[in-house]
């Protein structure tokens, strides 16, 4: 919404003066308002203050001096740049001029080109900013108006259904967002009234109001005020609007139903102001047009479709080239099938970049965010954006603006704490809050730091007991990761009053539901006193799906695997040494010397094939995702469109969608965090996962971790306490007095040596990480063997005072097992190093 025309405003008691102006000013491409009676010209600043580009004031006027004048308007129109005409000069209007930001006195007479150039030195930036602050209104009305449309329909859903709290949570959580926006963009008018708005809807919420047919009348009507704004401001006019009497229509007693002819105006598609709005929306720049994401989407789709055929097409030229091998015809053919790769790539590429939008677009409102949030709550506060240059996908681009809208006036508001706090705890009294955006391969990745208190974890779990959300045993359980997250439930909120900033517990939920509805995850990392930062990741959105993948088959089925997500293939007739154990439970498999679960596809999707033999093991990665997933056969890799399948077909969203493949058959895109969910296998998955109390061994089987030191003999730990496998370089080693330890899980891990002939650290440590009583212990071994079992009871008649508690017989060889309760006893002895061993290692 770029103005035609901003104001210059001229003040002068002269009329033949005032008529120079005009004639000097004549060829300038903005509007020249002038004003005999500084009262009036007062009056006119102050109303008109958004739309003025600079003042142009006589300093001799009647009632009051042009710096007086410019003194009475300061706190409206300070930002506006100013000028003094003078016939005379001296030191005191010098000082007085500085204190009123004057930008410049010009001597009477003047010249044209003085004022010219004054003109054009003084209101550049001003001109800047307000283009600026019209292209977010401009925004603002045209991405938040289908919000108002969308809380039309659920008022109706409302009237149809007075108990659905889905579409009043979504109701609230639209008109909070809109408030915020609004406020961003210096709407305050739109966002004072939406603020009383929300607290009619917030008493819905809480039940303290019921829905009946007078609450609806007045939902409709307010929202139609609304509207009228919106078209207020898409026609460049005058918010002329008083909130304060305005709002009455949402205090009124609604506990008796008003009767059915109350004066409601539902704006229906053909009503003359939903028409007037949608006419003055359209863009004037005949050099731009609209286009709609649901068109482009279209063409997305035409592109992927001829992805496949040309995979097709590929495909029947290489069986037609072995039937006629040196053809020329054949050869000419596969040169087009490579230009038309070439154009369908750029066509994507092209329709990609037309669906996207400068990240400024999302960064640049949020200064003004925390220039208004720290004035309102008169903190100090630097602020700083990166990634301002890359380009996002527009709807993407929607939600992340909304998120960050709401983050970053948390973090002013709770985060970053008042100046005076700061400096008495040695802080500098000037807070520092951060939103660094960048993409990471499929990833947006956004972080927003602050220096400020940070989230103190027992604070947040006594606010959980007060609204009972949880109890003390299950408070006690939680990780400090899953604690953070309680500031995304909704109503869940540790400030102590309701402002029109922040206080309700909606926004973190809003923006909680927001990441997630897209795929997206958010990561807290806080410590008291220092600050937090939130890590966002979205997966950067695509109507056409091309991915990359493998082609293996399980029992006669082709199924794609992204090959983003591979990270090893090993076939099993060839390999040697794979094998699958049973860990209480749950089948494992011992892949670069980490224990990580073995999946079996056929057996996960309930497949009944028993004609086929599983032949290969893809081991796969994924978000914390780590597991092996054994399939028949494996093909070629092939680029392949995803098209999504009904929620009807995958309810337990095993797939990523479906795909057609290079022989016309149908093949299945797997998602290896689906495939995960449905085997039962958690993120970052260690042996503890699947359970910390002993194992039902139905069997009658044991399983023991084998081991070797340099000493002779086989040794073994029971398996219930092996955590991981690690190798650790001597580089990492570390002393507290005697006692050597890593750095393991951001956690000090001592390390055990049984046998004192590793102490010497000659190289890397082999080490089974041990859970024991809650706590983790590195026991260094010399190699590292297999999982084995065995039915013997231990022979405890074997056991010694010092490490042994009995012996078993493993694969005819006596394995001794190790006790863990007397070597974690007695490490303190175990672990004592002289000093000429240590300057030895």
């Amino acid at each position: 919404m770029i103005k035609d025309k901003f104001q210059i405003v001229v003040v002068d008691d002269s009329e033949e003066i005032l008529n120079l102006y005009k004639e000097f000013l004549s060829d300038l491409d903005h509007e020249i308002i002038c004003f005999a009676d500084p009262l009036e010209a007062k009056d006119h600043i102050k109303n008109d203050a958004q739309n003025i580009l600079l003042l142009i004031l006589d300093y001799s006027l009647p009632e009051m001096t042009g710096l007086e004048l410019r003194s009475q308007t300061m706190q409206a129109a300070g930002d506006i740049p100013a000028v003094i005409v003078t016939g005379f000069y001296d030191e005191k209007m010098a000082i007085e001029g500085m204190k009123q930001k004057v930008q410049a006195f010009i001597s009477k007479p003047f010249e044209q080109e003085e004022i010219l150039n004054a003109i054009n030195e003084y209101s550049a930036p001003r001109l800047s900013f307000l283009n600026e602050e019209l292209e977010m209104k401009e925004s603002f009305v045209e991405e938040s108006f289908p919000m108002v449309e969308e809380i039309e329909d659920l008022i109706l859903v409302l009237e149809d259904d007075p108990e659905n709290e889905t579409a009043l949570n979504t109701y609230f959580r639209l008109l909070h967002t809109i408030k915020g926006t609004a406020s961003c963009v210096g709407l305050n008018v739109i966002a004072n009234y939406v603020h009383y708005y929300e607290e009619l809807v917030s008493d819905l919420k809480a039940q303290k109001t019921k829905v009946n047919k007078a609450v609806i009348d007045v939902l409709l009507e307010g929202l139609d005020r609304v509207k009228e704004m919106y078209r207020s401001i898409s026609e460049r006019e005058e918010l002329s609007f008083d909130p304060s009497v305005e709002v009455a229509i949402f205090q009124k007693d609604f506990t008796k139903s008003e009767q059915a002819d109350s004066n409601v105006v539902s704006l229906e598609q053909d009503s003359p102001r939903a028409s007037t709005y949608k006419k003055s929306s359209k863009k004037s720049d005949d050099e731009k047009i609209q286009v709609s994401v649901e068109i482009l989407d279209q063409f997305m789709e035409l592109s992927g479709e001829l992805t496949v055929l040309r995979n097709t097409i590929i495909k029947n030229s290489v069986k037609i080239d072995n039937k006629y091998p040196g053809d020329r015809d054949v050869d000419t053919l596969k040169d087009s099938l490579e230009e038309m790769y070439k154009v369908s790539s750029t066509l994507q590429q092209s329709i990609s970049e037309m669906r996207k939008v400068g990240a400024d677009t999302v960064l640049r409102p949020l200064k003004r965010i925390v220039r208004d949030a720290t004035k309102h709550l008169n903190k100090d506060v630097e602020f700083e954006t990166s990634g301002e240059e890359i380009r996002l996908d527009t709807s993407l681009s929607k939600i992340l603006s909304n998120v960050l809208v709401h983050m970053v006036r948390n973090g002013v508001d709770h985060g970053i704490e008042a100046p005076d706090s700061r400096k008495n705890i040695g802080k500098n009294p000037q807070g520092r809050l951060s939103v660094d955006l960048r993409l990471d391969g499929d990833m947006v990745l956004i972080d927003l730091k602050d220096d400020g208190k940070g989230l103190d974890v027992n604070v947040l779990k006594k606010k959980a007991l007060e609204k009972r959300l949880y109890t003390k045993d299950e408070l006690d359980k939680m990780s400090a990761q899953r604690v953070f997250h309680f500031i995304f439930e909704s109503g869940f909120s540790t400030a102590e009053a309701v402002t029109d900033l922040s206080g309700r517990g909606v926004g973190m939920d809003m923006v909680n539901s927001s990441i997630k509805n897209i795929g997206g995850k958010i990561k807290i990392d806080s410590k008291v006193g220092e600050g937090t930062q939130f890590q966002i990741r979205a997966p950067i959105p695509r109507s056409v799906l091309i991915i990359k993948s493998l082609l293996v088959s399980s029992a006669g089925v082709k199924f794609c695997i992204p090959l983003d997500c591979i990270s090893d293939v090993v076939n099993l007739e060839i390999s040697d040494g794979i094998k699958i154990h049973d860990v209480s439970g749950a089948k494992m498999i011992r892949h670069h010397e980490k224990l990580i679960p073995y999946v079996s596809l056929r057996e996960t999707l309930l497949i009944d094939d028993t004609n086929t033999k599983e032949g290969s093991i893809v081991f796969l990665v994924h978000e914390g995702h780590h597991y092996g997933v054994a399939v028949d056969e494996i093909f070629e890799i092939e680029e392949v469109v995803a098209k999504k399948l009904a929620s009807k077909i995958d309810k337990d969203q095993l797939f990523v969608g479906a795909t057609v493949l290079g022989e016309g058959e149908v093949g299945y895109i797997l998602s290896v965090e689906g495939v995960a969910l449905r085997a039962g296998i958690q993120k970052n998955i260690s042996v503890e996962d699947f359970g910390e109390t002993p194992m039902e061994i139905d069997s009658g089987y044991q399983d023991f971790m084998q081991l070797e030191f340099k000493q002779k003999g086989l040794y073994a730990v029971e398996i219930d306490y092996v955590h991981r496998l690690e190798i650790f370089s001597k580089e990492r080693i570390e002393y507290t007095g005697s006692k050597p330890f890593v750095r393991y899980q951001n956690r000090p891990m001592p390390l055990l040596f049984i046998d004192k002939m590793q102490e010497k650290f000659e190289s890397d440590l082999s080490v089974i990480v041990l859970r024991y009583d809650g706590k983790l212990y590195g026991l260094v071994v010399s190699h590292i063997k297999d999982i084995g079992q065995t039915q013997d009871e231990i022979d405890v008649s074997m056991a010694d005072d010092r490490m042994i508690k009995g012996t078993v017989f493993i694969n005819e060889k006596t394995v001794s097992i190790i006790d863990l309760e007397k070597v974690l006893s007695e490490s303190i002895n175990l672990n004592e190093i002289s000093d000429k061993e240590k300057v030895a290692a």
